[in-house]
């Protein structure tokens, strides 16, 4: 998926917005404004092809939230 062209910096929270998306293989959120998001709860809950996600720092605080998503790759 390219979001490279989505303008987030409004965006609050992330909550399911890859729920259950069975077809997602690869996500890379760098390019998205997270500093206003304040809950990821679910966001990848159902991604069961998910191989890598590449997330910016400012959401890797809110991991917990997440899961146990064994296909989370911090931004460096």
């Amino acid at each position: 998926i390219s979001l490279e062209n989505v303008d987030a910096s409004k965006v609050t929270t992330m909550e399911e917005m890859f729920y259950k998306d069975s077809k997602l293989k690869e996500l890379d959120l760098t390019s998205f404004d997270t500093s206003h998001v304040t809950s990821v709860r679910g966001m990848l809950y159902g991604c069961s092809s998910l191989e890598k996600i590449v997330i910016p720092i400012s959401v890797v605080r809110m991991q917990k939230e997440i899961g146990h998503n064994p296909w989370i790759y911090e931004e460096d």
